[in-house]
């Protein structure tokens, strides 16, 4: 079933409403952070055509009707395309192109410097992302964590501890990133 304009509506003022566009890693981007439960999963899962799947298995749980990805950076640059909607209807191949859609600048899929913000149009929950970093961010509702286990396995999302101490111990760090994850893991409290 394809997404209705209204639904399309919800989910892109939703994205501006949760998220606090004038904050970026390390703060807390998300409005009301007491609400919320945060977990972090690697950023590249936004970014393949699977990420249509995990959309939809967001979906089933919120009873949602479309997940809209807005690009912080191109909205406010007042570019022409800001969102992609990712409706039942939409499959893989479709994703994937809009990702890929216009020359180079234009291409989502090479916004290394880019914000992007994710939700449906219940607005239970939202991810937000960097492409400059490895992690991002999703918040859910506190009460509504327990619901969203499938789709939350499906993209790895972990506590920030238990997924940058798994993440990074596979790489080199130094004393920024160091400062870095305890400033994350400062701003984006554990469960209680």
């Amino acid at each position: 079933m394809a997404s209705s304009p209204g639904a399309r509506k919800r989910a892109f003022d939703n994205a501006l409403s949760l998220v606090d566009a004038e904050r970026d890693f390390p703060q807390n981007v998300f409005r009301r952070p007491e609400q919320y439960r945060f977990l972090f999963f690697e950023t590249e899962y936004i970014f393949v055509k699977a990420f249509v799947g995990i959309a939809r298995a967001f979906l089933e749980v919120d009873h949602g009707e479309v997940v809209c990805l807005l690009n912080l950076w191109r909205l406010e640059r007042n570019y022409e395309r800001t969102a992609i909607y990712i409706d039942r209807d939409m499959d893989d191949s479709t994703y994937w192109a809009a990702l890929w859609e216009g020359t180079i600048e234009e291409q989502w899929i090479s916004s290394f410097g880019e914000r992007f913000v994710c939700c449906s149009d219940s607005g239970t929950w939202a991810m937000y992302c960097e492409r400059s970093e490895d992690f991002s961010a999703i918040a859910i509702r506190s009460d509504d964590v327990p619901a969203f286990q499938e789709p939350l396995k499906l993209m790895r999302a972990r506590p920030c501890k238990e997924a940058f101490d798994g993440y990074y111990s596979k790489i080199p760090t130094n004393e920024e990133l160091t400062r870095f994850r305890l400033e994350i893991a400062k701003h984006y409290p554990g469960p209680a």
